[in-house]
């Protein structure tokens, strides 16, 4: 964690969501358990967690992590993604439109 500086920490379930901001000045987020190991590298953007998942506003659009790091949906599917609750996170859709989302990304409510 040399090359970052915490800049908040927020609960995620049973982990804790870490927001950083690198060396570089820019925003960076990564999950870290309970005994403190790093679920994943940190990743570019500013994040929201819950719900076992990260919704992440990265150069490229938002996209949503598991907390392994996997890519679950990919950036810029949706124009902004908020954080899961119960398996539904709200997306703004290319309309404008908010909707209820499942975690590939289908529309659950419309």
């Amino acid at each position: 964690f040399s090359k970052y500086y915490v800049t908040d920490v927020e609960a995620a379930d049973n982990n804790v969501l870490l927001k950083l901001e690198g060396k570089d000045g820019k925003n960076y987020s990564t999950v870290i358990d309970k005994n403190c190991n790093i679920l994943f590298e940190p990743v570019a953007g500013y994040a929201n967690a819950g719900g076992g998942k990260v919704s992440i506003k990265t150069t490229d659009g938002y996209a949503v992590l598991d907390y392994s790091g996997n890519v679950l949906i990919n950036p810029g599917t949706y124009k902004s993604i908020r954080a899961f609750n119960s398996g539904i996170a709200w997306a703004k859709n290319s309309s404008d439109q908010y909707v209820g989302i499942d975690e590939k990304g289908n529309v659950v409510i419309s």
